[in-house]
């Protein structure tokens, strides 16, 4: 709803900024989520080694002979 006004004329003549602001909040919320995104998947790539790593610990530990670990 332009009410006949040019985005630049609502934007100059923007009485709520939330309204102005609103594209920019989105914007910043796809970069929020992007980085959030991100940053799961780094955190389980991180535990998927770690999760590899102490297998591999037990599975060693386990199958080393009796007093060879003392």
């Amino acid at each position: 709803m332009n009410h006949g006004r040019t985005q630049r004329e609502r934007q100059q003549n923007c009485g709520y900024r939330q309204v102005c602001a609103a594209p920019q909040a989105q914007a910043q919320v796809q970069a929020a989520k992007r980085d959030i995104e991100s940053d799961r998947a780094a955190a389980e790539k991180g535990l998927q080694a770690d999760a590899v790593a102490l297998a591999q610990e037990i599975v060693r530990r386990v199958l080393q002979p009796a007093g060879a670990g003392r």
